[in-house]
């Protein structure tokens, strides 16, 4: 919990919603840009308890300063004022399907089956039935945001 943890855990407020968080139990508002609030946004991206629990009128006045810095450069640059939430969180390429969880766009990807592989390797007979019931590469929606999965269908 260095000087950069504290400084992500910065660069995620304003919480302006209109929109609670989707954490099960909050109510805080979200941040730009994710379904949950900077604890709990901060928490998915780190993979570890947030020590802090301010809001953004208990943050210092430089801290806030820092806020409406940031804000403001990413909004002249088209862009979220919190860049390091995503990297290599976007998968696949962008469908026309939303997530029935947080109602963002999902993308398609493309996963190869391995079981069916290791049937197919290790017991032909049997493996070939298989794959013919749950094919090779199966082709899913999956959401950026709370990575759920959908399969749209098998490819063999």
């Amino acid at each position: 919990m260095g000087f950069g943890d504290r400084r992500f855990f910065v660069s995620l407020f304003p919480e302006d919603g209109p929109e609670i968080c989707k954490h099960e139990g909050c109510n805080r508002k979200r941040i730009y840009n994710s379904v949950m609030c900077a604890v709990h946004h901060y928490e998915m991206i780190k993979r570890k308890p947030c020590p802090w629990n301010e809001t953004y009128s208990d943050l210092s006045a430089k801290e806030q300063a820092f806020v409406q810095r940031e804000t403001a450069k990413a909004n002249l640059e088209g862009k979220t004022a919190h860049p390091q939430c995503h990297k290599k969180t976007t998968r696949g390429k962008p469908i026309d399907k939303e997530c029935p969880k947080c109602n963002s766009k999902m993308s398609s990807i493309n996963k190869v089956n391995w079981p069916t592989i290791a049937f197919i390797i290790l017991l032909p007979p049997i493996g070939f039935f298989i794959f013919l019931l749950s094919g090779i590469i199966e082709k899913k929606a999956v959401c950026n945001n709370c990575f759920h999965e959908e399969l749209l269908h098998r490819v063999f």
